[in-house]
Formats: structure tokens, C-alpha cells, sequence
């Protein structure tokens, strides 16, 4: 019984899915062919938006920024509507209209001539106005409501300047810690005049052609200093071509990369550069990431790898048979794993309690002008770090390697064996390397 019970729960959500699909590619097909006839009777006509119309609601709401939500204009149209066929020839195929839409509504049409389609529309309620319409009023309306729209929007918004009393200073701080997208998102438009009168240094994430264009028109190229990028939204040639303006780049961020030819791209588009960030939501290995590494240039001085943990190399002989690398540029090396268990979700502890340690030593030690290294774990991790053999092992062979930090989230107090190897450590490097753990 449980079993027929799950088949048929299966079979709803299959037969649910097929006729969403077949639904969705119905809308589609007919708003395509909405599009034609307009083409075909009038010759010109505003941009459709192709899909539901709880997609087109959802779509403005895919920016980061709330100055480029747009509202959304439903058309109606019924082929024996005379009213209808003369709105479109006098005013819907005006160049003014098309133009102002095209920048402030997305448009989503629907032919309702056939009865099957005005269903699809059966939870909304149409009412039809007799009064006369020009060009002049439905551009007057349409900017009325664009204006109201915009309105309610930063009516919503938190006004942080008069809600908070923070004097500039305090807000500057503050703005530190957040990308431009975000202190947009926080402070509105207004916050960037105050950014270009103290010149301050911003990072973007992921900005499209629309925010190039807004941040040259507010701000200087040479505040623009760091990138950041999901890989999944890896920008395309057009956008890394409007990057290309900001000659200033000194920092890259770059969220789970895995193509290696990317890489070679920095060098074209930010000359300038000097630090690289990789964040991993998962696992990394630093033998894979070795290759990459071998497509820097001699810019690059600070590399970071932020992930959960680091996969284990000694226990996959496949990934000890990798590119054979140098790196002469990179000084400053920094591996951050702090939010998870230092060690792979293997027997990796109970064989090889430093295999993470011995792997990052051999990641560092083809970084041949290396001369800081951090190490960021959590207090639970410290122990598997204090390994004194593998220390050694880097600082014979990183010859300028002069500072080595341990970073520790939460505040560890080291207990007796701790405090030991610590200073062992510290003892037996002295004499060239600064030793130091503490707490973040």
C-alpha cells in the first residue's frame, strides 16, 4: 500500500510538472506570435516580455539594485476590439511610447480573442475605460505611475540616514565592510555623492552593463579597486569589456572557479592586479588548484583560498600526478577554513593527523618569494597546525619566508600540550621566522 501510495504521489508530480511545461510553452508561443502580428499590422511595437506573467512580475526583482525595479505593464489585446486595433495603430506604435517603456515598465501582452485564453486570466479582474486616449496622456499616465511606483519603493527602503543620527564618519566605517551593490541597497543613490567627495575605494559584485553605466556617471574610475564574481554569473565579453574602464583593479574575488583558462583573462583586463580570492562552498584541492596557480602573472602579490576544508591528497595518489609548478610574484599566502572541520569526512584523522598541514606545506613551498603565510581555523583545529617537522620543511624551503600566523575564530585559551609545541615552534624557527598564533 505505501508503495502504490509513493507511485501515484510520483506520478502527480510528474503529470504536474508536464503541464506546467506545456503551459509555460503555450504563453510562450503565443506571445511570439502576438509579437508577429504586431509586426505585420502596425510595424512596430514595444518589447514583449516573453514568458508568465509571474515571471514578468518576478523579473525585477532579479537586480540587486532597487532604482532598477520597473513595474509591470499588462496589454490586453482582442483582434475585434475596434477601440483596440485603434490604440495600437495611433499611440502602442509610437517611437515616444516604445522608447519610454523600453526603459521604465517591462510589458507583458495577451491576446484574449479566444475564449480559452481569457481563462488563463480568469483570477484577474479587467475593467475597460471608454475615455479617449492621445500619445500625450498615456505618457502622462504611464510617468504618473512610474512615479508612484518608484515612490512606494523608497518608502520601503530603509531610510538609514535620518533613522539612525550616524554622523559621516561612523557611515564610512561602516561602508568598509559592504560592496557598492549593498550600500545602494542600504543607504540608496544618495549615498554616492558622499562616496565621490571623500573619494573612498569600493568593491562591485557582479555588475551588470546597466550599473557600469550608472557608476560612471557618479563615480571616479579610479574608486572602482575591487571585483567580485559568482563564477555562475562568469561575465560575459560585453561586460568584461565595460570593466575594462576601471583601470584601478587591485582586487579579485572569485566564487567556486573551477576553469582554469579563465584565469589568463585577469591579466588582460586588470593589469593592476595584486590580490586573488578564491571562496569554495565546499572542499578544495590545492594539488587541482596548482595549475591555476601557474596562470598567474607577476602582478598577483596576495593569494587567498577561503573554503571548508582542504580534500585530502595522500589519500589519492592521482593527485599527486599534477602540473609541476613555480610561482615567483605571490609574497603573502592565506588559507581560511574556519567555518568547518579542518579535516575531509574520511580516516584521514586517524592515520595522518597533520595531512592537512603536510598538503598546504606542499601548496606553499613552490611559492619561491613567499614571505607571510596565515593559516585561519577554528580553536577545535589548532593542534593538527603545530606540527613542528612541516614548519621546518617550509622554511627550508622558502628562503624569504620571515612570518608565519596562526589564525584562531573564538577565543582559545591553548592548554599545557598546546602551549608547548607553540613555543617549540617558536624556538626553533627564531632565528628567520616570526611565529605567532592568535586569536581573530
Amino acid at each position: 500500500m505505501e508503495s502504490n501510495s509513493n507511485s501515484s504521489s510520483d506520478d502527480y508530480k510528474i503529470n504536474t510538472h508536464l503541464a506546467s511545461t506545456e503551459a509555460n510553452q503555450y504563453i510562450t508561443t503565443t506571445i511570439e506570435s502576438l509579437y508577429q502580428c504586431f509586426q505585420r499590422d502596425y510595424h512596430d511595437c514595444p518589447i514583449f516580455y516573453v514568458g508568465s506573467l509571474q515571471n514578468a512580475c518576478d523579473e525585477p526583482f532579479s537586480s540587486t539594485l532597487t532604482e532598477e525595479y520597473r513595474p509591470v505593464l499588462v496589454y490586453i489585446q482582442h483582434d475585434k476590439s475596434m477601440i483596440n486595433n485603434i490604440f495600437c495603430y495611433k499611440i502602442f506604435r509610437s517611437t515616444t511610447i516604445i522608447n519610454y517603456l523600453l526603459d521604465n515598465y517591462i510589458v507583458w501582452p495577451w491576446d484574449v480573442t479566444l475564449e480559452s485564453n481569457r481563462n488563463i486570466l480568469q483570477s484577474d479582474t479587467l475593467i475597460r475605460t471608454q475615455e479617449k486616449s492621445t500619445r500625450e496622456n498615456v505618457l502622462d499616465e504611464l510617468a504618473v505611475f512610474k512615479e508612484e511606483c518608484d515612490e512606494n519603493e523608497r518608502t520601503l527602503s530603509f531610510d538609514f540616514f535620518s533613522k539612525t543620527g550616524l554622523c559621516w564618519d561612523v557611515i564610512l566605517e561602516i561602508l568598509k565592510y559592504f560592496t557598492l551593490n549593498d550600500a545602494i541597497n542600504l543607504f540608496s543613490l544618495n549615498i554616492l555623492p558622499l562616496l565621490h567627495r571623500y573619494k573612498k575605494r569600493v568593491e562591485i559584485f557582479q555588475p551588470s552593463d546597466t550599473f557600469i553605466k550608472m557608476i560612471l556617471r557618479k563615480l571616479e574610475l579610479e574608486q572602482i579597486v575591487s571585483l567580485r564574481f559568482n563564477t555562475n554569473f562568469y561575465p560575459a565579453q560585453p561586460i568584461l569589456n565595460s570593466l575594462s574602464v576601471f583601470t584601478n583593479i587591485t582586487s579579485l574575488s572569485l566564487l567556486n572557479l573551477h576553469e582554469i583558462s579563465s584565469i589568463s583573462k585577469c591579466e588582460i583586463y586588470f593589469p593592476k592586479l595584486i590580490r586573488l580570492s578564491f571562496w569554495y562552498d565546499n572542499e578544495v584541492s590545492l594539488r587541482v588548484l596548482s595549475p591555476m596557480i601557474n596562470h598567474l602573472y607577476r602582478s598577483v602579490k596576495r593569494l587567498e583560498v577561503h573554503c571548508t576544508g582542504l580534500v585530502c591528497a595522500h589519500s589519492n595518489a592521482e593527485l599527486y600526478n599534477v602540473m609541476f609548478w613555480r610561482n615567483s610574484s605571490i609574497e603573502y599566502f592565506l588559507l581560511d577554513m574556519n567555518k568547518f572541520s579542518l579535516f575531509p569526512t574520511n580516516d584521514c584523522l586517524q592515520h595522518h593527523e597533520s595531512c592537512s598541514l603536510m598538503t598546504t606545506v606542499d601548496f606553499m613551498e613552490n611559492m619561491r618569494n613567499i614571505r607571510h603565510v596565515q593559516l585561519t581555523t577554528t580553536k577545535y583545529n589548532i593542534n593538527p597546525l603545530l606540527n613542528l617537522n612541516e614548519w621546518i620543511r617550509l622554511a627550508t624551503n622558502c628562503n624569504v619566508l620571515n612570518k608565519i600566523t596562526l589564525g584562531i575564530v573564538g577565543n582559545m585559551i591553548p592548554d599545557k600540550e598546546s602551549t608547548q609545541k607553540i613555543l617549540k615552534i617558536q624556538k626553533e624557527l627564531q632565528q628567520k621566522i616570526k611565529f605567532q598564533v592568535r586569536n581573530l
